[in-house]
């Protein structure tokens, strides 16, 4: 795995469009990429919890199509969103399609308090991190904060954590 820094990161996502690979593309091929990984070091998905943390950007859109290829490989997955999304989010559309579950814990749609998060994140068997990307700089504020210190506190219970990029809070 090569590791690159988040301004890296930009110029290869701005050489990919002039070579005629869209923003979409680079998305479904991330979060395609992403379940595989998964699967590869999990084993089969039947049956196994998962809690999605999705952010506003495409990180979150990396980690909703992540989402969506768990959930048909047999995965019940929760889509936990952590602040609102671009409106209309197609990606949160297709991933309902695809049978997850919503919480919807965004700017004044807060119909789960922490405590719920905090109850599925205890007993998932995998956690997926697409809150923060690359277009994120530190210090890192509430809701984040509040979800990002449960998961330091769950680190040593069973559940495998994958990142979308780098784990949200590490500075890249």
């Amino acid at each position: 795995m090569k590791i690159v820094s988040s301004h890296q990161m930009r110029d290869l996502e701005a050489r990919s469009e002039t070579l005629g690979i869209s923003t979409n593309e680079l998305m479904n091929n991330a979060g395609f990429s992403i379940a595989s990984h998964i699967a590869k070091n999990m084993g089969p998905m039947k049956g196994l919890r998962v809690v999605s943390l999705v952010g506003t950007g495409n990180n979150g859109s990396d980690c909703l199509i992540a989402s969506g290829h768990l959930a048909k490989w047999g995965a019940t997955v929760t889509a936990v969103i952590l602040k609102p999304r671009p409106e209309p989010d197609l990606r949160r559309q297709e991933t309902l399609e695809k049978g997850i579950s919503f919480i919807d814990i965004s700017e004044g749609k807060g119909n789960c308090a922490f405590s719920s998060i905090h109850s599925l994140l205890i007993n998932a068997h995998i956690i997926v991190d697409g809150i923060l990307g690359i277009g994120t700089s530190l210090p890192i504020r509430d809701p984040f904060k509040t979800v990002l210190s449960d998961i330091r506190a769950l680190h040593e219970k069973k559940a495998k954590y994958f990142s979308v990029d780098v784990p949200s809070g590490v500075d890249s």
